[in-house]
């Protein structure tokens, strides 16, 4: 046999055998999708959100061919990265590039871009990118798709049923969509903050209540924006400028005012539980979080935030980086507003620090955006960005999601 058809004997042989391990797989994707689902979106009593999305969609996959083969690669992609199998991984990427194609056919139709399918195979698109990170700026891409997604649909599309919970139960992910974004989106409009909720079956829970300040935020980051790029290209007088950067600081102001009052009228009065202080851990999953004193600036091992209720310091989470983003676009003097981020941040790293700990792989979702604003907060060479890059580095490597390897960029507000 000449070396060029043993080359294609070879070949042909391992791709055989690939084949038939495929089909292997195929036969148990039920059983796979079950272990995935355990380690990615376990059922737990004081969590409800996107981990529950992901188990209501795998519920109706059948219903959708996209769907359906959307899980397929998410789970075949699982599998060959648990075991160690490469070949079974590549298998997986094929089926998600098919599904990248159907979805774009999908996408350029009227009536399929609204079926909820589509939606979901989106959100569970996102899903494949947290463990492949696939390219550069994917999760952030699927996610602006399905911000626009959500706006053709309408508020009344997501009253009840799957709808409702793919707008509910993932608005943390869709307000942080605009944050990135800089810009004002329909999130920020009235009717998205009540029709879907005009059922009163769920009502608003505290972090729902936040996320209604939040979705204003973006509106101020594109007025900053403008502001900055009036004044370099000489379209807005320094007079005028002057003016502007007044009425941003008021709104500023007037926005933060919110969240405090947000605080004051649902944090202390939370029924699941509250925020106590503990002592660091000795450093076995993460490294202690360090930060400077604010009196003496020595360097200190502060306490972990904790509490029974993990969305509590979730929801916290939240608030914190909302702040940090605030004062990101406060006209205020550097020495007033740097302090105050450098706080926020810290607090950030402080219930996170727990919060990695403590919860399962699959309710890691979220924490990638808080981290990353910390992160974009403290100085280069600080111990504080040391930790966050190290956390980076250990949830990637110990929650199997390549993407947080990436330090997330794409995510940088």
């Amino acid at each position: 046999m000449i070396l060029p058809e043993l080359f294609n004997e070879i070949f042909r042989k391992r791709e055989a055998k690939a084949t038939t391990a495929l089909l292997s797989i195929i036969k148990r994707i039920d059983v796979l999708l079950e272990r995935f689902l355990d380690a990615h979106s376990p059922v737990m009593p004081y969590y409800s959100g996107a981990s529950d999305l992901i188990r209501a969609a795998a519920a109706t996959k059948t219903s959708s061919p996209i769907l359906n083969m959307s899980f397929h690669s998410l789970c075949i992609v699982y599998y060959g990265q648990i075991a160690g199998n490469p070949g079974v991984v590549i298998s997986g990427r094929r089926i998600y590039s098919k599904v990248l194609n159907t979805l774009q056919h999908a996408l350029s139709s009227p009536e399929e871009c609204r079926s909820i399918w589509v939606l979901l195979t989106v959100i569970v698109l996102t899903a494949y990118e947290s463990l492949q990170h696939s390219s550069s700026g994917s999760i952030i891409k699927h996610f602006i798709g399905a911000l626009k997604l959500l706006e053709v649909h309408g508020p009344s599309e997501h009253v009840s049923g799957l709808g409702n919970i793919c707008y509910v139960q993932y608005r943390s992910h869709w307000v942080a969509t605009a944050l990135i974004c800089r810009s004002r989106t329909f999130l920020a409009d009235l009717a998205w903050k009540t029709i879907p909720w005009s059922t009163k079956l769920l009502p608003k829970d505290l972090m729902q209540s936040l996320l209604d300040h939040v979705a204003d935020i973006p509106a101020l980051l594109e007025r900053y924006d403008s502001i900055t790029k009036s004044l370099k290209t000489g379209v807005l007088s320094s007079f005028e400028a002057s003016n502007q950067q007044k009425l941003l600081q008021a709104a500023v102001a007037d926005t933060k005012r919110h969240f405090h009052q947000w605080e004051k009228e649902w944090v202390a009065s939370y029924p699941s539980g509250h925020i106590c202080d503990v002592p660091a851990n000795t450093g076995d999953y993460l490294p202690n979080f360090r930060c400077r004193d604010s009196i003496t600036r020595e360097i200190i091992t502060p306490a972990v935030f904790a509490s029974r209720d993990p969305q509590l310091i979730r929801t916290m989470c939240i608030y914190y980086s909302a702040l940090v983003i605030l004062l990101g676009v406060d006209t205020q003097p550097d020495e007033i507003t740097l302090p105050e981020k450098y706080h926020y941040a810290c607090l950030i790293c402080r219930s996170l620090e727990y919060y990695i700990r403590e919860v399962p792989r699959g309710l890691m979702n979220g924490v990638g955006f808080f981290l990353r604003v910390a992160y974009d907060t403290f100085p280069k060479g600080d111990i504080e960005l040391e930790w966050a890059e190290e956390a980076f580095k250990r949830i990637a490597k110990g929650k199997s999601t390549k993407a947080f390897g990436s330090m997330l960029s794409e995510l940088s507000v």
